[in-house]
């Protein structure tokens, strides 16, 4: 949260020109702010220009800055599984894009984790169907969206199970 909150604050004082000052503390949480900040404010025309200076001014962190791309790309374009689709194709067309985390990470994670609604942020809902969406998306995204799938499994059964030891083995058993 506080990452997130200080990432807010630095896009409101400097605007894009800030994006340097992000880095790995506290999860990223700076970056992924930041940039849907900035999506949200500059339009999802900006995202290649913030792609670009997340490689060239962030040489050590690309690929963690192009994760909050993904962040905001998908609050941009919301959380239904069809905004998920626009969000997917919009990170395939950035250079550098990582097949599982980057831009595909960073989408998926705010798909199903909503982060980028601040205090209205909440875990995607459960429809009885743990391989949602990955089975149902485009094949060139199936990689990324299992690998980001259990994080949300987690999520999910920890909330109706009573201990991680039982967490993990109905994780096992899906």
């Amino acid at each position: 949260v506080g990452a997130h909150a200080f990432g807010a604050a630095l896009y409101d004082v400097e605007g894009a020109a800030g994006l340097t000052v992000c880095d790995e503390r506290f999860s990223y949480g700076c970056f992924h702010e930041f940039l849907g900040r900035a999506i949200a404010t500059l339009g999802i025309a900006s995202v290649p220009k913030l792609n670009q200076a997340c490689f060239e001014d962030l040489k050590t962190s690309g690929l963690s800055c192009q994760h909050g791309i993904g962040h905001g790309v998908q609050a941009y374009f919301g959380y239904e599984e069809n905004n998920l689709s626009e969000a997917l194709d919009t990170c395939a067309a950035l250079p550098g894009t990582d097949p599982i985390g980057g831009c595909f990470g960073g989408a998926f994670m705010e798909y199903n984790f909503q982060s980028m609604l601040g205090e209205q942020a909440r875990t995607r809902a459960y429809n009885q169907h743990f391989y949602s969406p990955c089975d149902s998306i485009d094949a060139k995204y199936k990689k990324a969206c299992f690998f980001w799938q259990p994080q949300w499994w987690y999520a999910i059964i920890s909330h109706v199970e009573s201990s991680e030891e039982n967490v993990f083995e109905r994780m096992g058993r899906a």
